[in-house]
């Protein structure tokens, strides 16, 4: 197991509830983290309600699915910690989509979820590579370490995806074809997908009752620490609650 102390990881997406609860955990284990997500006064509340040491964190706003603020964000990162070992990509979102709408509706839906859920993967993923390929070996054997929040989806027809299911499953062919990539370049790539997840976010889609049921964020930042710090090769990493699909 590697020490994860003074490491510098970036959390896009830090002020949902995956994010965050991945921000607690990562802070927790000594490193510094770069918090990004569009609104800064939401990573600000966020950053307050968990806590956080002076000095543990900082806060970068940037819109993942515009090319010009993720060049500014890396560009940032860069400037103030001179490498990046670890990139988490928590800034996906979800929205129902059946037959339903009508095509000027489903349209806006589908590109909507297209920004957030693909684009945006691969802006981060992308500037993090060209950083991480080119600087010293940090965690475990390796130069840096990805990884997206996917979802069930990618590889799981449910109801109502036609938007959000295309969507995770194209931003996990991504990381698949990143993880060939980056292999002989000593980075890491990981795919984390869980089922329904208790956040903020989800709650109103999940029955009352039943949120225990679901994967809690916790889980996943626990996920993501058990990647950082071992040796796994496995791309794929799905999180599979007691749910049932809705």
């Amino acid at each position: 197991m590697k020490n994860l102390s003074n490491k510098v990881a970036l959390v896009v997406g830090a002020s949902g509830g995956i994010g965050s609860a991945i921000v607690g955990r990562l802070c927790g284990e000594g490193m510094k983290v770069v918090m990004s997500a569009r609104n800064r006064e939401r990573l600000e509340k966020t950053a307050e309600s968990l806590k956080l040491a002076a000095g543990s964190y900082a806060i970068l706003p940037a819109d993942g699915s515009s090319f010009y603020h993720v060049e500014k964000l890396f560009k940032d990162i860069k400037k103030r910690f001179k490498r990046l070992d670890l990139v988490i990509i928590s800034s996906g979102g979800y929205e129902s989509l059946g037959l339903e709408a009508t095509l000027k509706e489903a349209s806006g839906t589908f590109q909507k979820l297209v920004g957030t859920n693909l684009v945006a993967a691969f802006h981060i993923s992308y500037a993090a590579a060209a950083i991480m390929k080119k600087q010293g070996r940090g965690l475990i054997k390796g130069r840096g370490i990805i990884i997206n929040i996917s979802s069930h989806a990618a590889t799981k027809v449910l109801h109502s995806g036609l938007a959000y299911g295309p969507t995770k499953a194209a931003a996990r062919s991504l990381m698949l074809h990143l993880a060939k990539e980056l292999a002989p370049h000593g980075v890491r790539v990981y795919d984390i997908q869980p089922s329904t997840v208790n956040t903020p976010e989800m709650s109103r889609f999940i029955p009352e009752g039943k949120r225990d049921l679901a994967v809690q964020p916790e889980e996943i930042a626990e996920k993501v620490v058990y990647l950082a710090t071992h040796d796994v090769k496995e791309v794929n990493q799905p999180v599979i609650g007691k749910l049932p699909d809705f």
